[in-house]
């Protein structure tokens, strides 16, 4: 279960917290190494989230 929980939160991260993380800091280009890393960001942060609030939820 905390595996689907991981998969979950991986992509959810990349949309929602990497897309808001896109939206204010992002360059105008969609090639940007920095607009890349914001992607990777938000996957690492919705995992973390995810695994968080279903071990303490």
């Amino acid at each position: 279960m905390i595996f689907l929980c991981g998969i979950l939160g991986y992509f959810g991260g990349e949309f929602i917290i990497g897309g808001i993380l896109y939206a204010v800091f992002g360059k105008g280009d969609a090639n940007s190494p920095q607009n890349k890393l914001y992607g990777w960001m938000g996957k690492i942060a919705g995992v973390i989230l995810a695994v968080y609030l279903f071990k303490n939820l």
